[in-house]
């Protein structure tokens, strides 16, 4: 919901799943650039947000092979991997039609990450959201419902969700795991 602004029409995604490999590589990268508040992060000197933005997100290996965008009007980028910035929240990643749409890292004002699929501007697809009080969740996400479909839930005092969800909510089969092993 951070980027999708008047944007009403969901746009079909390629669907290139992530592997774990990829997903744990791009969580890594992430974290890098959000300690070095997204300055030369995974970038080979290259000075222009455009480029490090595209190399932020190529080095998370997850086969993109869109050019950099150009300018600085995220509302004209198409076809293209860059940045985006927007009250408070920071894309970086593929976009269509003047939005988020592909694979790229959405942060929040929060500090609460996903790396993963985009349409319209919204979490939609598969990736891994962590937020900042360290529970993490690694599946399928609905745009306009959150967690929606298979997935874990990682909980930071950690338990551990692996199951269904619907609406954001544990929904249909899973299997509740606490930390001292009672299921």
């Amino acid at each position: 919901a951070a980027f999708n602004g008047e944007k009403s029409a969901d746009v079909d995604i390629a669907a290139n799943l992530m592997t774990s490999e990829q997903i744990k590589e791009a969580q890594e990268l992430s974290r890098e650039c959000i300690k070095k508040n997204y300055k030369n992060c995974a970038s080979t000197g290259t000075t222009s947000e455009q480029n490090t933005a595209a190399q932020e997100v190529a080095s998370s290996k997850t086969n993109l092979t869109l050019p950099p965008c150009k300018g600085n009007n995220w509302h004209k980028y198409h076809n293209c991997t860059g940045t985006a910035v927007l009250s408070g929240f920071k894309y970086v990643g593929e976009f269509q039609k003047g939005a988020p749409e592909g694979q790229g890292t959405l942060t929040d004002p929060n500090g609460s990450t996903w790396v993963g699929e985009m349409t319209g501007g919204d979490m939609h697809g598969y990736g891994t959201y962590t937020l900042r009080n360290g529970n993490k969740y690694i599946g399928e996400m609905k745009r306009g419902k959150g967690m929606h479909g298979e997935g874990t839930y990682f909980l930071a005092n950690g338990d551990r969700y692996d199951g269904e969800w619907k609406n954001d909510k544990y929904h249909g089969f899973g299997v509740y795991t606490s930390s001292n092993g009672d299921k």
